[in-house]
This record gives structure tokens, C-alpha cells and sequence, in this order.
């Protein structure tokens, strides 16, 4: 999980920055300041527990944390990804609310195709659910 998402983060960074030495303190600045980053990681944190997690007293106490995260989220910035959503690595959002991503695959390919493409963004007024079809 934290692998996909540093990809995701470094979309975040520019390549000035890049090319300079990266601490984990401007990572984790960089996190703090970009609300979308927390939108993003909240979608990889939740596929992490419903896919990853084996040991079930501990999936149900992590599957507590993010449904109330989740909620909150959706009311201070009226956005949802559901968790069936197949994000690629490198996942970009230009801005943080009236964001929808019903249950699809990004990244150039859809629900239907077997592999997903990274490097994806997603803009102000374009809502992703399973109707988009390439």
C-alpha cells in the first residue's frame, strides 16, 4: 500500500523538487497540504484492510477506522471513491471536492480489460462510475 501511494505522492511533488533531495518530512508536509493526497491515501488505506488484512479481530478494529474516516471525508469534501475502484499508481486529483468514482478501473482502462494503466488524473466536472466505458 505504501509503495502505490508514494508513487501517487510524488505525482504531488514537482520535478524541481524531485531532483533535489526528497526528505520524509517534506513528504509528510506535502501530505498535510494537499487535501486530495488525503482523499487518495484514505482509498489505498481502505483497499489495504478489505483486501490485505487476514487476521480478523484485527481487519474488523482498521475496517472501524476507516468507515468513520470515510464518512468524514464525504461531508467536509463531498467526495467518495468506492473501494472497488482500481486506481493506478501515480493516481492524480486536481482539486478535492464533488469527486465520485463509483466502481471502475482508471488509468485508460475500464472494468472490463485485464490489466489497469498508471499515471492517471482526474479534473473538476468529470465523475468516474461504471457508465464511463473506453
Amino acid at each position: 500500500m505504501l509503495s502505490i501511494f508514494k508513487e501517487d505522492l510524488l505525482r504531488y511533488i514537482s520535478k524541481e523538487e524531485r531532483s533535489r533531495d526528497i526528505t520524509h518530512w517534506k513528504m509528510i508536509r506535502k501530505v498535510w497540504s494537499e487535501n486530495a493526497l488525503w482523499i487518495i491515501f484514505l482509498h489505498r488505506y481502505g483497499q489495504w484492510v478489505y483486501h490485505d488484512i487476514r487476521v480478523p479481530s484485527l481487519r474488523l478494529i482498521l475496517k472501524i477506522f476507516y468507515v468513520m474516516a470515510s464518512k468524514i471525508i464525504n461531508i467536509l469534501y463531498d467526495t467518495h471513491m468506492d473501494l472497488r475502484a482500481e486506481l493506478g499508481k501515480g493516481f492524480y486529483i486536481s482539486h478535492y471536492g464533488g469527486i465520485w468514482i463509483g466502481p471502475t478501473r482508471f488509468g485508460g482502462k475500464m472494468q472490463y480489460f485485464p490489466r489497469r494503466n498508471d499515471w492517471c488524473w482526474r479534473k473538476r466536472g468529470i465523475s468516474g462510475n461504471s457508465a464511463f466505458r473506453q
